[in-house]
């Protein structure tokens, strides 16, 4: 299990990445630190330092697709908080806050709609508490 605690803080990223799934926002999700570094992520969920450290590029713009678990993700959309992508009747919803990126991948059923308000939600609450 190379699920990892963030330093800083006594709260348990890995309550918030189990939240998104239990909640059926999301099949597979992760929080990776801006500056590279994974703080939790599902057991499902293979996607690599390398593969997350493209989402956060992308960001900044210049990215049209995105590799997660080696699959090829299409952006639909894509600003400097929020990414959207889609792969066949599903997707993955990405949110940076201040110091972190979470990174929710979404099967059919799951809307990507339902999707970006689980992972907005997530991420506006990291955003107020300072992450």
């Amino acid at each position: 299990n190379n699920t990892t605690t963030h330093n800083n803080t006594d709260m348990s990223w890995q309550g918030y990445v189990d939240n998104l799934i239990t909640g059926k926002s999301a099949t597979k999700a992760a929080i990776f630190g801006i500056q590279g570094g994974l703080w939790a992520k599902s057991a499902n969920f293979n996607i690599t330092d390398a593969e997350a450290a493209t989402v956060v590029k992308g960001f900044t713009g210049g990215q049209t697709s995105y590799l997660l678990e080696g699959q090829k993700y299409q952006q639909l959309q894509a600003n400097d908080t929020t990414i959207n992508g889609k792969l066949g009747k599903g997707g993955f919803v990405a949110e940076k806050t201040n110091m972190a990126v979470v990174i929710a991948v979404y099967e059919d059923p799951i809307q990507p709609g339902t999707a970006a308000v689980g992972t907005g939600k997530m991420a506006d609450f990291l955003r107020e508490n300072s992450y």
